[in-house]
């Protein structure tokens, strides 16, 4: 419920996002996802990886919330400890922010990871389209795409990303009430 609240709160601005001008920070560990439809938005919650499935934690917000910049969501921590996509909003129309939300609970199965200080590290693309009662997604490796757009948009970036290995786990979170309809199991 807090992770809602934080979502709620936060509907105007973009919680994460590296700037322009962002460079490596040995401090920080630095996640490119690539993002299909290109405005859709994302929720990244900090969580527990137990069993092989991620506990997103009650009382933490959002290390990244909001969209992608031209298909990108590229973010910073400064934490080591498992991260994954806790929510994606698909938006009514391009560049809005109304649309549907779809969480990942109840055995949903999510894209998570856990960041390495000093790194940059590409997770994949991630395609997502609206189902029938739940959000198809899809994961591919575009590495070679994300890369350039990187040098184009964050040359000290771009010159350092490696490929990391994400997984996809099933999200132990029971289902709330603001649940929209949930990820695929």
């Amino acid at each position: 419920m807090a992770g809602a609240a934080a979502i709620l709160l936060s509907a105007c601005m973009t919680i994460g996002g590296v700037k322009d001008s962002t460079g490596k920070n040995s401090r920080m560990a630095t996640f490119v996802i690539g993002v299909e439809p290109k405005d859709a938005w994302l929720a990244i919650f900090p969580g527990e990886i137990r069993e092989g499935r991620i506990n997103f934690s009650d009382v933490s917000r959002a290390v990244y919330y909001g969209p992608s910049k031209d298909g990108y969501v590229i973010g910073q921590v400064a934490s080591d400890k498992p991260l994954g996509i806790m929510q994606v909003r698909l938006v009514s129309k391009p560049g809005g922010f109304i649309g549907t939300n779809y969480v990942a609970c109840g055995g949903g199965k999510t894209l998570t990871f856990v960041p390495k200080i000093g790194s940059v590290a590409y997770l994949g693309n991630v395609r997502y389209e609206a189902g029938a009662d739940e959000l198809d997604v899809a994961y591919v490796d575009r590495f070679d795409e994300a890369k350039a757009f990187l040098q184009s948009h964050y040359p000290e970036l771009g010159s350092l990303v490696e490929r990391s290995e994400p997984e996809v786990l099933p999200a132990i979170d029971a289902c709330g009430e603001i649940v929209a309809y949930p990820f695929p199991r």
